[in-house]
């Protein structure tokens, strides 16, 4: 018989999204289905998380059993994803949450972030919004703090951050994934020139691409970099860069299907930031993506993005702009050392697809259904 399970997210789930919070509902979507479980999926906007809760308690009712719940959590507060932002539902999605527990349903959650406990949130929301929303932050915590059997989190250096305490045993790191892609051997160098890439936020705090832009101010013509992002993104915030003819730097804009030209040209995903509080725990969906592609990746130090490409090996930590612009002009010289990198992140990649996500999740909560219906057996 076919397994089954309940996906929740208080948000509609799109195939092309153009972000990461976006990206990943859909993605841990397809893997759940490609692991051959029978999911009933309860999203959207409020109305229709509404009408499929009514269905699945339908089902209950007529004795299907799930064997667990995986919710997504938003960006957002739960109650504030309506399009008006207004808490107009508040019920919907706690209380069947609650409804599945009652039934001895294990319910695992995915908490994307913890932006509103920091001071960089205020740069990201004007006063008005963030006395609106943090109280709803709160409520949301408190309510999974009550409901929630199993919580996921991008990394092991979220868990400090948490609003408050969790259980190490109830607490599971479930990074974003890569969809791995047939990419053509490429031949090092060409033409001595160095091709990077980076795809991503550019708005500071949390995108502040400062560093990557000084360092193609000043370096080696025969560095070029692409730097792809939304283009009302960029019209907002391409005064901040001042990026002029000379810096080696072409925007362009492209998501879904488009990208994939642009990773097969790049020899390096260029990942430099300003860090700040939230990169110390933050996965960047690009960061795995560039994995699918078997692109090796730069990055800086003292983020958990660093982490990830040095436990890997995929991939150089530099601790400054000098450092970086060193070693890229290494790499240029010296292109064995590419194609190195690459034959790691072509072997390790298998390791980090959505689908092992999906893997990890289900084995946990899974495991917790078969304790609680032994438990219910020998009552």
């Amino acid at each position: 018989m076919q397994e089954s399970m309940i996906f929740h997210h208080p948000l509609p789930i799109v195939d092309n999204g153009r972000s990461g919070s976006q990206v990943r509902p859909y993605q841990m979507l397809q893997a759940f289905r490609s692991l051959g479980l029978d999911v009933e999926v309860i999203a959207g906007y409020a109305a229709e998380r509404s009408q499929r809760s009514q269905r699945v308690r339908e089902q209950l009712r007529k004795g299907r059993r799930f064997s667990f719940v995986y919710s997504e959590s938003s960006t957002l507060p739960t109650l504030l994803t309506e399009p008006s932002h207004m808490p107009i539902s508040p019920k919907v999605d706690f209380g069947l949450l609650i409804e599945m527990r009652a039934t001895g349903i294990p319910i695992g959650l995915y908490y994307r972030d913890v932006n509103w406990r920091f001071a960089h949130f205020r740069g990201m929301a004007n006063w008005y919004k963030r006395a609106v929303m943090i109280p709803f932050y709160k409520y949301d915590w408190r309510q999974y703090k009550r409901i929630v059997d199993y919580l996921f989190i991008p990394s092991l250096k979220m868990a400090e951050a948490l609003p408050s305490h969790w259980p190490e045993d109830r607490l599971g790191i479930l990074p974003p994934g890569c969809n791995v892609y047939e990419v053509q051997k490429k031949c090092y160098p060409n033409n001595n020139h160095l091709r990077l890439f980076y795809v991503g936020g550019v708005t500071p705090p949390a995108y502040d691409l400062k560093p990557m832009i000084e360092l193609l101010k000043n370096i080696s013509s025969s560095v070029q970099l692409i730097l792809c992002c939304r283009p009302k993104e960029w019209d907002l915030v391409k005064g901040y860069y001042c990026i002029d003819d000379d810096t080696k730097v072409s925007i362009v804009h492209a998501s879904g299907d488009e990208l994939a030209k642009f990773y097969e040209q790049a020899d390096l995903f260029l990942l430099l930031r300003t860090p700040y509080s939230y990169l110390d725990f933050a996965v960047p969906v690009k960061l795995l993506e560039s994995l699918g592609y078997g692109l090796p990746v730069l990055t800086n130090a003292g983020t958990e993005a660093a982490r990830f490409v040095a436990a890997n090996n995929i991939g150089w930590v530099v601790n400054n702009i000098d450092e970086a612009r060193h070693l890229l002009h290494w790499l240029r010289d010296n292109p064995a050392e590419l194609v190195k990198k690459r034959q790691q992140v072509m072997q390790i990649r298998e390791q980090h697809t959505w689908l092992e996500r999906a893997k990890t999740a289900a084995k946990m909560l899974t495991s917790m259904f078969l304790v609680k219906k032994k438990r219910e057996v020998s009552m």
